[in-house]
C-alpha cells in the first residue's frame, strides 16, 4: 500500500498544474493544450501569462493554461481559436467557451 501511495504522489508531481485546477490569478478552471497546439500558439508570439517560462521550457505533452488570463493566446481574436480540453474531457475553443451562458469569468 505504501508503494502505491508513493507511486501516485510521484505521478501527481510530474505536472505543474492540471486541467481543472483554479488559476492562481483569477480562479478560472484551467484547460489543457497539447504540445503541438502550444507550438502553433507560440508562432503568433503571444504573451502567455498562466504558464511559467520554466514549465514551457520543459517540453511537456500537456500544459494547463487559464482560458481567462490567456484568452488572447488561445485565439480569442481569431475566427476559430486553438483547441483545448476542459476538465470534463470536452474539446472546445475559446470562442465556444466564452459564448456559453454559464461563462462568468
Amino acid at each position: 500500500m505504501y508503494t502505491n501511495n508513493l507511486l501516485i504522489r510521484k505521478v501527481d508531481m510530474t505536472r505543474y498544474l492540471k486541467v481543472g485546477d483554479s488559476c492562481k490569478v483569477c480562479s478560472t478552471p484551467r484547460v489543457d493544450i497539447i504540445h503541438q497546439t502550444l507550438l502553433e500558439i507560440l508562432e503568433l508570439r503571444p504573451s502567455i501569462k498562466s504558464i511559467p517560462e520554466s514549465v514551457l521550457a520543459k517540453g511537456k505533452d500537456f500544459y494547463a493554461i487559464c482560458p481567462c488570463c490567456d484568452a488572447y493566446a488561445l485565439g480569442i481574436e481569431l475566427s476559430t481559436g486553438f483547441p483545448f480540453t476542459e476538465a470534463d474531457g470536452n474539446i472546445t475553443n475559446i470562442q465556444e467557451l466564452t459564448s456559453r451562458s454559464d461563462w462568468g469569468y
